[in-house]
């Protein structure tokens, strides 16, 4: 993630500002919005001119929409999983290959060359590039809906006799036990995820499988011409090998899959249990 993050350069950091303005505006500008709403505009004791009101604060969520579109197509734009990641990633395994020498080719098959550059290389876009900005988006929109809880509280204390100070003390009291709720979560969660070794061992079967029926389509696919010179028996044991491969994947992709879907239910259920 640091060598991505210096090769990209300022792009890295438009990525970031882009994706960093959604939590302003589903945290902050609409839930501000709906409490002038609420609270002012459709208050009948409340005086003012309420038409001219409801359309500003419209104009408000339209502004901060148009706002979210531009960071959006910033964040789009300048991310580079494709062309900054993907393939800068592909032409380093392709001048690697190119540098070995027949002792080194030989130690590794060449199918988990093939495998690593299709499938391993878009896992590292999608799966730690990329979602290195949505921890940091997420990790923002926590801090800034504490905020807004204390905005708040602290909001409802003006609005009566209570003094400042005391009604700080009280807003913080107030937001003690969800900070230290939803910290003990985080850890709780890092520390299941840190501790499952068994769904480590299960990507990797799954990887081979993957790996074994994607070089026998591959040699399928490139071998053209001479295929019709092969006997009835060696095509029968051709396809016999791909279904064996097919079957070895398909075993471990669905125990990979039940035991990921599993240990994400078991942070949610972490996640709601502090909510409740």
């Amino acid at each position: 993630l640091q060598e991505r993050r210096h090769s990209r350069g300022w792009h890295w950091w438009k990525t970031l500002l882009g994706l960093l303005y959604d939590p302003i505006h589903a945290v902050c500008v609409t839930a501000l919005i709906q409490k002038i709403v609420l609270d002012q505009i459709c208050d009948p004791d409340v005086s003012g001119n309420k038409p001219l009101e409801l359309c500003a604060v419209g104009l408000c969520q339209f502004a901060s929409t148009a706002l979210l579109r531009w960071g959006d197509k910033v964040a789009t734009e300048n991310r580079g999983r494709t062309g900054g990641t993907r393939m800068v990633h592909r032409q380093q395994l392709f001048a690697k290959l190119l540098m070995l020498d027949a002792e080194e080719l030989g130690r590794v098959k060449g199918h988990w060359w093939f495998y690593a550059g299709v499938n391993n290389v878009d896992l590292m876009a999608k799966d730690a590039y990329y979602q290195g900005f949505m921890v940091i988006q997420s990790a923002f929109g926590l801090a800034l809906s504490i905020i807004m809880l204390l905005y708040v509280q602290l909001s409802k204390t003006l609005e009566t006799e209570v003094e400042f100070g005391e009604g700080l003390a009280e807003a913080m009291a107030l937001l003690a036990m969800p900070g230290i709720s939803q910290i003990v979560m985080v850890i709780l969660s890092f520390t299941l995820l840190w501790r499952n070794t068994r769904l480590g061992e299960l990507l990797r079967k799954r990887m081979a499988g993957e790996a074994a029926w994607v070089d026998s389509l591959s040699w399928l696919c490139h071998a053209g011409l001479p295929l019709k010179s092969l006997a009835s028996r060696i095509r029968a044991r051709v396809d016999l090998r791909f279904t064996n491969e097919s079957n070895y994947f398909v075993t471990y992709h669905k125990a990979a899959r039940d035991w990921a879907n599993d240990t994400l239910w078991c942070v949610k259920w972490l996640v709601n249990l502090a909510w409740i």
